[in-house]
């Protein structure tokens, strides 16, 4: 073997060895082919190296990287898509390895492009991997140089393969770890609604989409049925004057509408210039630059419910594994949007039975107070002495009036703990001033001969800190419920300071509340005694609003019961700080 021979293929061997080290390097295909193509310009030598990809969306190739190539030939290949039977009639395409020592006799490229190119002879290489074609690899001299020799076309097949390799093996690598993250993105966006599935879980939702997706801005828009126009829900990036108008304005009925039909005919996404809807967009953003715009359309039960907007502050494309991640969290926006539709329209619905609820309760009290005040001038002789058994059956129908009239206080008071408009007034007051009148009025409604009612507070003196009239609700409905539950026997109040707290304790005789009714009893509408509703008037709101009350005022209320034995409701009050 000549010396000249040896020395060859001793310099195409250290080539094979670098640029199979630069492969497996941890770099991606797009970092390490300029490299690559660096070291082939040195090695061979040659002059004009280009790398194409075959891409299946574009059905062409387009370059990617290039080493020596002239301005005019680069400015050419660099807007250009190739069809699979240019310029080299689908042999490259096809697997072939064309080689071209010659120029003038050979007819894959013309002769202007070559003069163009400054290239007097080439290889042209595919790039194909496990039976997939990836691109192809160009390698050239200028005119006057000499020919390739067939250990190095060899040279070149190896390394396309070996470069084809690379660039599969990190393209499925790169495709595990996208699959990967969009997984990881797809659990961030499940959390985000999850965890809060009101507005602000929203604004956190279009957060995580602008961080995991790439973009500038997010926003949700939600069809309005009753104004029949978009409305935004929730947004992420937009600036502050954007947002100003935006929420100002809206998108006005007649363009909703328009906006809305062409939604519902498109599939998946719609892309739009910067000045496509002019009237609505490019007002919405402030912008001097082109913007990228992607809608992604939100259908419930097959009709549009709103939209997913996304921007780019850039005139660039939403890229394949962006749209992907878009198309993800637009399926949990779906089901965001439609939970926070259903949770507004619940609470419309609460807000009509409250404003119902309040109006019934009124309209009721005035012909009850009526009634009371007639049984009042009744029992005092106002019209006249009264039989045993008339004073009897008055005093019955003063007993049934009071119970309606508390029933209709118990619903206004629940309606307003409901609503949150219940406000603590503290204030000082003494307990056993306030207890005194409330049995007076309990012993006048009930049958004092049957049941024992006494009162202990101790010391007589003792003061708390308190809303008075919430206190005297709740003793009123725990005393009111003993009593009424306890058909014969005693019912006892005890009042005392313990611990820094004042502790309440009503006891009481009666049929006591069953074990398994208990962990209930201060939920609204149960009745620990519901089976024997007939004995025992009541809706099972009172112990509800024992319960609401006594966290209103900053305390603790439990329940100690045995059947047939009796109840006791011990009640722990703190004083209340004085406000500001």
């Amino acid at each position: 073997m000549a010396h000249g021979e040896s020395e060859r293929e001793g310099s195409l061997i250290r080539l094979l060895d670098g640029i199979t080290t630069l492969l497996s390097g941890p770099s991606a295909p797009g970092e390490v082919l300029p490299k690559v193509l660096a070291l082939i310009a040195n090695g061979l030598p040659c002059q004009r190296l280009a790398s194409f990809e075959y891409s299946e969306s574009l059905a062409g190739y387009r370059l990617t990287h290039h080493h020596g190539l002239t301005p005019a030939s680069h400015a050419l290949l660099d807007q250009a898509v190739f069809p699979p039977g240019e310029p080299f009639q689908g042999l490259v395409h096809r697997g072939q390895v064309l080689v071209a020592n010659e120029i003038s006799t050979q007819t894959w490229l013309s002769p202007e492009f070559c003069q163009l190119a400054d290239i007097g002879a080439y290889v042209a290489l595919p790039l194909r991997a496990r039976g997939s074609h990836l691109g192809a690899l160009i390698v050239a001299r200028a005119p006057g140089g000499p020919p390739f020799h067939e250990a190095e076309v060899l040279t070149l097949t190896i390394l396309a393969r070996q470069i084809a390799l690379a660039v599969e093996t990190k393209a499925l690598l790169a495709g595990q770890r996208q699959q990967i993250e969009h997984a990881q993105a797809q659990s961030a966006f499940s959390r985000a609604v999850l965890q809060d599935p009101n507005p602000s879980g929203l604004r956190e939702l279009c957060r995580l989409v602008c961080s995991s997706v790439g973009c500038d801005l997010h926003q949700l828009w939600a069809w309005d049925n009753v104004s029949e126009r978009f409305l935004l829900s929730a947004s992420w990036g937009e600036r502050a004057e954007e947002r100003e108008v935006q929420t100002a304005l809206g998108i006005n009925p007649p363009f909703s509408r328009d906006w809305r039909a062409a939604l519902d005919r498109t599939e998946e996404a719609l892309f739009l210039d910067q000045d496509l809807p002019a009237a609505l967009f490019s007002l919405f953003f402030s912008s001097n630059h082109p913007l990228s715009l992607c809608v992604i359309p939100l259908r419930h039960r097959e009709e549009v419910s709103g939209f997913a907007l996304s921007v780019l502050r850039r005139p660039l494309r939403f890229r394949s594994d962006q749209l992907a991640l878009l198309r993800s969290a637009a399926q949990i926006e779906t089901l965001a949007l439609d939970h926070l539709r259903a949770a507004r329209a619940l609470e419309e619905a609460h807000r009509l039975r409250s404003d119902f609820v309040a109006a019934v309760s009124h309209e009721l009290r005035t012909p009850l107070n009526v009634l009371l005040g007639y049984c009042d001038l009744l029992l005092t002789d106002t019209f006249g002495p009264l039989g045993e058994e008339q004073r009897d059956i008055v005093r019955r129908l003063e007993l049934r009036s009071r119970e309606l009239a508390d029933l209709v206080a118990n619903t206004l008071d629940f309606n307003r703990l409901q609503s949150g408009s219940t406000l603590v007034q503290p204030a000082t007051v003494q307990v056993q001033d306030l207890i005194e009148p409330l049995i007076l009025e309990l012993r006048h409604l009930h049958e004092p001969e049957r049941v024992l009612l006494s009162v202990d507070v101790t010391p007589p003196e003792l003061r708390l800190r308190t809303d008075p009239g919430k206190l005297r609700l709740i003793l009123k409905n725990l005393v009111g419920n003993a009593l009424k539950f306890t058909p014969a026997g005693e019912v006892r109040v005890r009042v005392q300071r313990t611990g820094g707290l004042t502790r309440f304790e009503v006891r009481d005789t009666g049929i006591g509340i069953p074990q398994e009714a208990l962990p209930t009893i201060f939920d609204a509408y149960r009745q620990a005694h519901a089976h024997t509703v007939g004995s025992f008037s009541g809706v099972g709101l009172g112990l509800f609003i024992v319960h609401r009350l006594v966290q209103l005022l900053k305390g603790s209320v439990q329940v100690r019961s045995e059947v047939n034995r009796g109840t006791t409701f011990t009640v722990l009050l703190p004083d209340l700080e004085p406000e500001g």
